[in-house]
This record gives structure tokens, sequence and C-alpha cells, in this order.
């Protein structure tokens, strides 16, 4: 039997993707905690059972103030989750995503880094990274044909993103500027992302 934490409203069952969105001011959710249903044996992922999901991911929206529970019902989710999650665990792979990040912005910003120094000084502070998830159904009624939409409820649902420390927070608040172009483009961007093929 599995365990649910009974307060927090489960996404797609008693509150939609969409209305979190319209209410979030963003499509992502940060990821808190995953509870694993399944495991990941030579690069394939192993349910516990049929009717069980692979997890069960804890997440938060900033724009509500609240906390959904984010039932995991396909395995390339599954994997692509943990795969993220991993630079928790290993974080001098993130630091070293993340100083990337940091150089190449710097070498960017050329005269305007006086007044992005406040930006840089986050980066540079953020020490654990932040695994965030949106709904791909969303993201790829363009991508994907008629067809596929037939099938949509069996294929892959989530994209998630590696960002660094408080990016959801400043994405909510729309706290990146004074950055346009290229620059806002590069704080932008997640440091590293997973999201399904079709």
């Amino acid at each position: 039997m599995i365990e649910q934490n009974i307060e927090l409203p489960i996404i797609e069952n008693n509150i939609q993707w969409r209305d979190i969105i319209d209410e979030c001011k963003s499509d992502l959710l940060k990821v808190d905690h995953l509870t694993e249903f399944a495991v990941i044996e030579n690069g394939k992922v192993k349910a516990m059972s049929p009717t069980t999901p692979y997890g069960i991911a804890t997440v938060t929206c900033f724009g509500m103030n609240a906390q959904f529970s984010l039932w995991i019902t396909h395995k390339i989710d599954f994997y692509n989750l943990k795969l993220a999650l991993q630079y928790h665990e290993n974080i001098s792979e993130y630091k070293k995503l993340l100083n990337d990040r940091v150089q190449h912005f710097k070498a960017n910003a050329g005269n305007k880094i006086t007044q992005l120094i406040e930006i840089e000084t986050w980066l540079q502070n953020a020490i654990t990274p932040e695994i965030l998830v949106g709904d791909f159904t969303s993201l790829a009624e363009q991508r994907r044909g008629w067809f596929t939409r037939l099938f949509e409820s069996s294929l892959p649902k989530l994209y998630i993103w590696l960002c660094p420390e408080g990016y959801l927070q400043r994405l909510v608040q729309n706290n990146f500027t004074p950055l346009t172009g290229r620059l806002y483009f590069d704080i932008f961007r997640p440091l590293a992302k997973w999201e399904p093929e079709i």
C-alpha cells in the first residue's frame, strides 16, 4: 500500500496542471522530495508492480505558496528525474556546471558587469541545485502530431530542469532584471535539462 500525505493535493487528480500554471505565474514546480517505488538496474527502470507509480514527488509552487503530490507514472519521467536528482548527491558535478555558467556569464557581461554583480553573487552562492519539473504535454502540443496526441496519456509527461538554488523564486518574482538579450538567455536557461523526445 502506498503511503500518501492526504493533506497534499495530487496533480491531475485534485488539481490540474493548467490551474497551477494560471495561479503560479510559472509552469515549473520545485521538487522537494521523491519517494521511490521503482529501481534502476542496468539502465532500465523496474517498477514494484504494474499498478504502482514509479514514484511520488512532493513539489512546491512558489506562486501559490503551496505543495502538491506529483505521481510519476511513466518510466522515462522517473529515469530522467533520478538523473537530475543525482546532482544533489554529486555536488562537485553541479558546481562544475554552475562555475561554467558563471564564467560564461561574466565573459558576456562586458561593461554591464558592475550592474549585474548581484546576479553573479547569487550564482556563486547557489550551494545546492534546484530540480524543477513542468508539464511537457502543454509544451509538446505543437511538436506532437494529432496521431501521437491520441496516445498522450501513455506518453512521458515531464520536462525537468537543473537550476541554481533560488532560480524558481526569482523567475516567479521576475527578478532577472536588468538583464536583456543574451545575458537574460544565459541566466534563464537551465544548467541541464531532460525532456521526452516525443
